[in-house]
């Protein structure tokens, strides 16, 4: 409807003049190793970030602020951008990967085309393996609870609820138009598991 959209247009508006917001993502770590890290995956990875502080961003109302200046990411953010980027992500990924490695072939002797050429498939076969690889967001969200009790348990039990119901983290995925159980909400977390997510 009319309405709807104007409100839509409103607070897109908002939140493109809200520049001055900063964030924090307790995810941001364990998350990071659901991305492939190659020699070209520098601007993609950072680009990443920006997609997650977006979502985090155009969410801001119902988010939590860690300050009146700085938003806590909610998992659904990171979720989101997994759902709808990462298939882009690492497609680009690999047809970089790919051009880079013609780029330079009719440059290089016999032996270097063929180092160059195996350091071209193992960055691919890294980048299949982890496009492959289901994401495991009870560990991601274990990281992201253990952050919040580390460095914000003033705002730890208004984060779990803002992201979860009857101990269950939900977050509305687009595609399938539903709420999704994520994960299961931790509420103590042992020191063992502790350390193997942190490390």
């Amino acid at each position: 409807s009319g309405a709807r959209f104007e409100k839509l247009k409103n607070h897109i508006y908002q939140v493109l003049q809200d520049s001055d917001a900063a964030f924090e993502n307790p995810f941001a770590r364990a998350y990071a190793a659901c991305l492939p890290e190659t020699q070209k995956s520098v601007y993609y990875r950072t680009l990443y970030t920006s997609l997650v502080n977006g979502f985090t961003r155009f969410n801001k109302p119902n988010r939590v602020m860690k300050s009146p200046d700085k938003v806590l990411t909610s998992i659904a953010d990171a979720y989101l951008v997994h759902t709808l980027y990462h298939e882009v992500y690492c497609d680009a990924l690999q047809k970089l990967t790919i051009h880079s490695f013609h780029a330079v072939e009719r440059q290089l002797n016999d032996t270097e085309r063929a180092e160059k050429q195996q350091e071209c498939e193992r960055e691919i076969a890294l980048i299949e393996n982890i496009r492959a690889a289901p994401v495991d967001w009870q560990r991601i969200w274990d990281a992201g609870y253990i952050h919040m009790c580390d460095n914000n348990p003033a705002h730890l039990a208004q984060w779990v609820d803002a992201q979860s119901k009857d101990g269950t983290v939900l977050v509305y995925d687009p595609i399938k138009k539903t709420d999704v159980h994520l994960c299961d909400v931790i509420v103590k977390v042992p020191n063992e598991v502790h350390n193997d997510i942190v490390a």
